[in-house]
């Protein structure tokens, strides 16, 4: 049994991996593409609206994971009838916050594009028409979340690869839009990105009418979600309260920094996310495929199996993580100027700072799941939101009296940390984590990383003078020995080196 559910996790997380490796490769370069064509300041609009519109619609992010959570959690109590009540129950309340989420939006953009934020003169209109089509594209995307939710808890990853790389595939058509339709090159950006989420949208909905009879609901079935809705709703609650620590933390930055500097700061500030999102990309993947195992297991009242695939997965979500991120920190000014042709200034400094938040992130990945899958979040949240937000206030205060935007990134560094050692403290509560343990995983981690980038990063100077792709190819494959080497040696049990033996050795056999 355990071999069969192990297989299925390696299986998604190639296939998922495969996904992210085509498509991270089309969403830079369409980023480069972009960037030329609209300009850094066009560039910065848009990156600027689109954290405004996303920092709104937190509460989708929260909503959709909990339904993931309650929903692999009645697959793991093999309920049929839960099910099918608590996926009713999610249409119903991502429908709610769809009209509110709209309703806000409209609200908020009255005030902000009326005055508080930056925008160059002369685009005062464009920027309101592309607001509007992010709202559509928002309400969109919270719609499809129940559907996201319901694929995921049943594991089928693969269908979510083909829809992306569709995706993805279709965004490159814009190239093609640019030269050919005579529109506002920012309006008709942000106008093809609407078009292919209503196709995706559109695509998730027949598969899952099709694939899974659990949701297929009637009125009926509406009508008795109510008291499941009423279970569901303190759990949203605070899982709200921890998105909105998140998205309030990236997306707020954006604003100070476009209140106390220029939309070409937010163009290297968006750079530098998308550089970390892509990172995300690829860790995620593992996590992905590890969640609802991970869900289940509460539903089984398995806590010893929940600990210990929590705890693995934040293992293989940091080795993933440095696995790209080492090379890509070694030869940073080689790859922005690859990517993006004209590199912004501060450009690598947001880049490689942003990094160093994604990879304390991913030190942990595994614990949020296992709090999430006890049920237990209020504490949790009302911590992470109180860490998270105290960056952006005292940013604010150190921007009035005349430091430097770099500083902000400084203090997104610390605060991760700080959430990491509050989350570490209380799964050592709610699941009995062995922090000691996990210390020593954490340290062992770090040091590993910090030796390797340090011995990559000095052998680079053989070949930096030669030509950047031979670095960038060296560096990658010496990381990527030495990471490898060392991860095997010094990170994993004995017991989960016997276990990726016999996986690989099953899988084998099995093709």
């Amino acid at each position: 049994m355990f071999m069969n559910i192990s297989t299925r996790i390696f299986l998604n997380t190639i296939i998922l991996y495969f996904k992210v490796i085509l498509t991270t490769a089309i969403s830079l370069y369409l980023t480069r593409l972009v960037l030329n064509v609209l300009g850094v300041e066009d560039f910065g609009l848009y990156s600027l609206i689109a954290g405004v519109v996303s920092f709104m619609s937190f509460l989708n992010t929260a909503l959709m994971s909990s339904t993931q959570r309650f929903l692999s959690v009645a697959i793991g109590e093999r309920n049929r009838v839960k099910i099918k009540r608590i996926f009713s129950s999610s249409i119903i309340m991502h429908l709610a916050l769809s009209i509110l989420i709209v309703i806000l939006l409209e609200m908020v953009g009255a005030f902000l594009l009326d005055g508080i934020l930056n925008i160059p003169t002369g685009r005062e209109s464009t920027a309101k028409i592309i607001y509007h089509l992010m709202i559509i594209t928002t309400l969109l995307t919270i719609m499809s979340a129940p559907y996201n939710a319901v694929i995921n808890s049943y594991e089928d990853m693969w269908f979510f690869a083909i829809v992306e790389i569709v995706a993805c595939i279709l965004k490159l058509c814009i190239i093609w839009g640019f030269n050919h339709i005579n529109i506002d090159h920012l309006i008709l950006y942000t106008l093809w990105i609407l078009i292919i989420t209503i196709i995706s949208f559109i695509i998730k909905i027949i598969w899952c009418h099709l694939k899974y009879s659990e949701i297929k609901y009637t009125i009926e079935d509406i009508r008795e979600s109510k008291e499941t809705i009423k279970g569901m709703i303190g759990f949203i609650g605070w899982n709200t309260l921890g998105s909105f620590a998140v998205i309030l933390r990236n997306q707020g930055v954006a604003i100070i920094l476009n209140i106390f500097y220029t939309t070409a700061i937010n163009a290297v500030y968006g750079i530098a996310n998308q550089v970390s999102s892509q990172l995300s990309y690829f860790s995620q993947m593992m996590t992905t495929s590890m969640t609802p195992q991970i869900m289940k297991s509460k539903g089984e009242n398995n806590e010893s199996r929940l600990l210990y695939l929590s705890c693995l997965t934040s293992k293989f979500s940091y080795f993933l993580s440095i696995l790209f991120a080492t090379p890509l920190i070694i030869n940073i000014d080689f790859v922005l100027k690859l990517w993006l042709g004209s590199v912004p200034e501060f450009a690598d400094y947001y880049c490689i700072t942003s990094i160093a938040i994604f990879l304390i992130m991913q030190l942990y990945p595994g614990l949020n799941r296992a709090i999430q899958a006890d049920g237990r979040i209020k504490s949790y949240n009302i911590w992470l939101t109180i860490i998270m937000l105290s960056p952006i206030l005292i940013a604010a205060t150190l921007f009035s009296i005349g430091w430097p935007h770099k500083v902000v990134m400084i203090l997104m560094i610390i605060a991760q940390i700080v959430v990491m050692l509050k989350t570490i403290q209380i799964c050592k509560k709610l699941i009995h984590l062995n922090v000691r343990e996990y210390y020593q995983f954490v340290i062992r981690a770090v040091f590993i990383f910090v030796v390797i980038t340090s011995v990559c990063f000095a052998s680079k100077k053989l070949f930096e003078d030669i030509n950047g792709w031979y670095a960038l190819i060296f560096t990658t494959m010496m990381s990527t020995v030495l990471l490898c080497f060392a991860f095997y040696k010094f990170i994993l049990s004995n017991k989960e080196k016997n276990q990726i033996k016999s996986l690989i050795t099953n899988f084998i056999k099995h093709d």
